[in-house]
């Protein structure tokens, strides 16, 4: 008997951690979508109600080079936000690659630590090193960093990327990229 609850509790964690898992997908695809397209990620659902995007991450990290090119750190951001007088009225705002970068990397680093510290103890090893590994390129590789946010926006407007740093740009976007796609599949 004592075997039996103890599956049907795993059982039903495994089902909330699923949902919660999912949910973190999202968020990291319409990070990482957003942040290399610079336009919004734009979703629908599927015949099952499942989010589908319009671009997967494996055609994203393919067509890297449709993306990146010298102007990467220049361009802005499209996104569309709720309308100042009526909520459903969308405006389309055109964001600097820092100030997006300074808001959407505390939001996405937020939700990785709230998530480590709801599920860390119950993760299987595999996950959280994934996890981890994540939040690491977003504090660590010099593509999602953000530093003194005006005088860098003013360095990057005055120049192009070289082709070597293009390369390194890429490379850093299509590891973030497998991660994501990784820790996507793990569950």
């Amino acid at each position: 008997m004592k075997n039996l609850i103890k599956q049907k509790k795993k059982k039903d964690y495994l089902q909330v951690l699923k949902s919660s898992h999912d949910s973190l997908v999202s968020q990291f695809k319409i990070y990482i979508i957003t942040f290399v397209t610079k336009e919004m990620a734009v979703t629908s659902y599927d015949e099952n109600d499942n989010i589908k995007f319009n671009i997967e991450l494996t055609d994203l990290r393919n067509q890297l080079d449709t993306y990146v090119s010298k102007d990467f750190f220049t361009k802005n951001i499209l996104i569309t936000t709720p309308g100042v007088e009526e909520l459903f009225t969308f405006d389309t705002l055109n964001q600097s690659h820092t100030d997006w970068l300074s808001i959407n990397n505390k939001v996405i680093l937020g939700n990785i630590h709230k998530y480590l510290m709801l599920y860390s103890k119950l993760m299987p090893n595999e996950i959280l090193k994934l996890l981890i590994e994540i939040e690491l390129a977003i504090t660590q590789k010099e593509v999602f960093m953000v530093p003194n946010m005006e005088s860098l926006q003013n360095e990057l407007n005055t120049r192009m990327l070289a082709d070597n740093a293009l390369e390194v740009v890429k490379k850093q976007l299509a590891e973030i990229i497998n991660k994501i796609i990784e820790f996507e599949k793990s569950v």
